[in-house]
């Protein structure tokens, strides 16, 4: 699941002027788009910015407000500039979101601006306050938050290993799982200022340690990297907008190193503050260029790069209808389970990948008619976007700034005239991974895998049990035929069942340990002593009791013909005895493994096991040790 964080330059500390802009702009009434709920903070005041940063995974949502002056003393307004800020979380009960609590730093103090980028993963939120004094003056910090208890609880504050004087640690961050990415764009150990960096974050035994410090080679050639950063699985992508034109820094991580290694530096000639926004998942990656002029200054753009194994390669070029001069399209993008968004001053336009292109689908509205413009993210199907210059807390302001953030559900993937979540509440269709995306949707457009064409995606048949995955590569057991070679799909005893699962399900036994089902190695035997069947058992030869290492397991060994076997249980007959005195089979054994404690019938000599050796052994050793100590003590 991909993580992403846009931030975009030049905001201020106190108003973002831009944004207010940007989320001013006018449009004619329109009906609600469905599944709209709007999000705003309970304790919303004038110039809060709530909207400012946000972040969804799954059924929780995080909206930064980084403009709060929660720190401050009731008279704030003597303070004109507190700015200490918050986060709230809101959890999705139903078709309805709650807010569930509000985050503030154990530390708060005016200006740090906590809540300046937000992101949640899981049972994780991680927010930002790039404007903490912890050891220098705006040396910038991150808070972690767990869920625990039924409530969040702040666990640990990040801080950048080199910190220094207004390099604003926490300008962006994005989480996966137990790794974030933080952007730090006041950094200059590349040699001039804000050159920028982005650290790497891994959660260890519950902690999170930094593992490792990104900066893009050569050095001093791009500035502000990490004014936007994502991440996914193994993959960070880092923007660095005010570099000539912009670039975007990809960082794979490689195991055998245990490093994130540099992979490619992205850029494109007809793009302006390319890596103002970034968003990557799996092998998708969308970056905005929110000032590219084409067709007209300013109009924005944004770009998508397909990874084709071996490199990025640039697949589209998205543009704005009807652009205007600073539209700003490509100001924010989010991509999730083959759904992209992209936010200009027109509004936020929907695009489906279908058959490996993106296609537009639709415009998001706002229930109220007004253009829908702001940072935002996605998780499947649901989006979140934040619009700052709502004016809830002073209504009819236009200069309040209390701010909102606006979560959807976003398509009808199908194209039948009924909003996808309508469908679902019917159960006219089905979403078997909780993702907000129907299934026969991910399957037709490629986001989910259907081997076994039963309309539901691969992943849920292996969760369901409808499926099963012997050999845990990720495929149901019944697509893994035919088999080219592939030792994961080899069916040798042709039961249906590959061999590895006939092996992990101990339906088959590979007593000789080369992965491969004994009844096979015995079919396949040219008379290896070591594969052979002898007795009939099923057993390889090789696998079977064999006192006498003669290569054939004791039940196979013929009469003995020149010396009796009872004699020398390791190495089976011994010479000086008459062949017609012995008639017992070579080398007997009894049922508890132990070989020579059957006497011959004729034989006069009495059968000597492996423990009477040992002891007759042991005997011999402790007389001569005290005949030779005798000798030694006698005077001479």
């Amino acid at each position: 699941m991909k993580r992403h964080s846009d931030h975009q330059p030049n905001l201020g500390t106190r108003a973002i002027g831009a944004m207010l802009a940007l989320c001013a702009v006018g449009a004619p009434s329109v009906r609600a788009q469905s599944g709209e709920v709007k999000l705003t903070a309970n304790d919303a005041a004038r110039g809060d910015h709530f909207g400012g940063a946000v972040d969804i995974d799954a059924n929780i949502a995080v909206v930064g407000a980084a403009f709060d002056d929660d720190a401050c003393p009731e008279d704030y307004h003597l303070y004109p500039y507190c700015d200490s800020g918050s986060a709230y979380v809101f959890r999705r009960v139903g078709a309805g979101w709650i807010e569930e609590q509000k985050l503030r730093a154990f530390d708060e103090y005016e200006r740090d601006h906590f809540g300046w980028s937000v992101g949640v993963s899981g049972d994780t939120v991680m927010v930002t306050a790039l404007g903490a004094d912890t050891v220098w003056p705006d040396d910038g910090a991150v808070y972690v938050f767990e869920h625990h208890g039924g409530a969040w609880v702040e666990r640990q504050k990040l801080l950048a290993s080199d910190a220094i004087p207004f390099w604003k640690f926490g300008t962006s961050v994005a989480i996966d799982g137990d790794v974030a990415a933080i952007g730090q764009i006041g950094d200059s150990m590349a040699g001039t200022p804000d050159d920028g960096a982005v650290y790497v974050f891994r959660r260890i035994g519950g902690a999170w340690i930094e593992e490792q410090k990104l900066v893009p080679l050569p050095l001093g050639t791009y500035r502000r990297f990490g004014l936007s950063v994502t991440v996914s699985g193994d993959v960070i992508v880092g923007g660095a907008p005010e570099s000539p034109g912009g670039h975007a820094y990809v960082f794979r991580w490689n195991p055998a190193s245990e490093r994130w290694v540099q992979e490619q530096t992205l850029s494109v000639p007809d793009g302006d503050r390319f890596g103002d926004a970034v968003a990557v998942e799996g092998a998708d990656l969308f970056v905005g260029a929110r000032y590219t002029s084409a067709p007209v200054f300013g109009a924005g753009a944004a770009f998508a790069f397909r990874h084709n194994g071996t490199s990025w390669i640039r697949m589209q070029t998205f543009l704005p209808d009807n652009p205007n001069q600073y539209t700003n399209f490509g100001f924010a993008v989010a991509l999730s389970s083959g759904l992209a968004l992209i936010t200009g001053g027109n509004g936020t336009d929907l695009y489906q990948k279908r058959h490996g292109t993106w296609e537009p689908i639709r415009t998001l509205l706002r229930s109220d008619g007004e253009v829908l413009a702001g940072l935002l993210a996605m998780q499947g199907a649901r989006a979140i976007v934040g619009m700052v210059g709502d004016d809830d807390a002073c209504p009819g302001d236009p200069t309040c700034g209390s701010g909102a953030a606006y979560v959807y559900l976003v398509p009808d993937c199908n194209g039948n005239g009924i909003d996808d979540e309508s469908e679902l509440s019917a159960g006219t269709s089905q979403d078997c991974n909780e993702t907000g995306i129907l299934d026969e949707c991910e399957i037709t457009h490629g986001a989910s895998e259907d081997c076994n064409t039963n309309a539901v995606p691969d992943e849920c048949d292996l969760v369901e049990g409808t499926s099963a995955d012997c050999n845990e590569n990720d495929v149901p057991d019944e697509c893994d035929a035919p088999c080219a070679g592939d030792s994961t799909c080899i069916d040798c005893n042709a039961n249906g069942v590959a061999d590895v699962c006939d092996l992990n399900r101990e339906t088959s036994f590979d007593c000789t340990r080369n992965r491969v089902p004994d009844e096979c190695d015995i079919e396949g035997c040219a008379g290896d002593p070591v594969c052979s069947d002898c007795n009939g058992n099923a057993v390889p030869d090789g696998c079977e009791l064999d006192c006498d290492l003669d290569g054939l397991p004791d039940d196979c060994d013929g009469p003995c013909t020149g010396a009796c076997c009872d004699h020398d249980p390791f190495h089976g007959c011994m010479d000086g005895v008459a062949a017609a005195q012995c008639t017992c089979p070579d080398c007997q054994w009894t049922p508890n493994g132990s070989c020579g404690e059957i006497e011959c019938p004729r034989d006069s000599i009495p059968a000597v096991s492996s423990w009477g050796l040992a002891v007759l052994a042991l005997s011999l050793l402790i007389g001569a040790k005290l005949r030779f100590g005798r000798g030694r003590s006698e005077p001479g």
